[in-house]
């Protein structure tokens, strides 16, 4: 009857370590699949963030070019028609409007670049914390096995068979 309990026991031992060590392994799966997710949109975010510093460099250059036409036209000797006057500062202000909003574009982005990496320290965190959680689980295993075969193998000093 002993045995049968400490063999009962020991399926029970056994099978509880073997649902928890799935159980993390099934985690550490997710959070590889997270991770690896999220260092995709970071890659895909850092080349967004590139495109828009060319674009606002690109920008940065048309409006220096405007204000070196106006300042040319100003030093020569023709009067500008007030017309084209307007025109040049109005697409001077429009220009460096876009500038404004590129640049806080890549501000919102150099943000959520920053969040990433953040998140993606928690995942490698969370990750060697389940593999450490799976190696304590795996070392306790194999630590109580030996001792649960040996119970299963040595007849119980105590044990005495009923008469029937």
């Amino acid at each position: 009857m002993l045995k049968s309990q400490a063999e009962e026991t020991q399926r029970n031992v056994h099978a509880q370590e073997k649902k928890a060590a799935e159980g993390l392994k099934a985690k550490i799966d997710e959070l590889e699949h997270r991770l690896k997710d999220s260092a995709g949109l970071l890659e895909k975010r850092a080349g967004e963030i590139a495109a828009f510093k060319l674009k606002a460099e690109e920008a940065e250059k048309k409006v220096n070019a405007v204000k070196n036409l106006g300042q040319k036209d100003r030093q020569g000797p023709q009067v500008q028609d007030a017309n084209q006057k307007k025109s040049l500062e109005q697409e001077l202000k429009e220009k460096t409007l876009e500038l404004k909003q590129l640049q806080e574009q890549i501000n919102h982005k150099d943000g959520l670049l920053s969040l990433m990496a953040k998140r993606n320290a928690e995942l490698a965190d969370l990750k060697s914390k389940a593999d450490q959680r799976i190696d304590v689980l795996e070392a306790q295993l194999q630590e109580n096995e030996p001792e649960l075969r040996a119970e299963d193998s040595i007849p119980h000093q105590n044990y005495k068979p009923r008469d029937s």
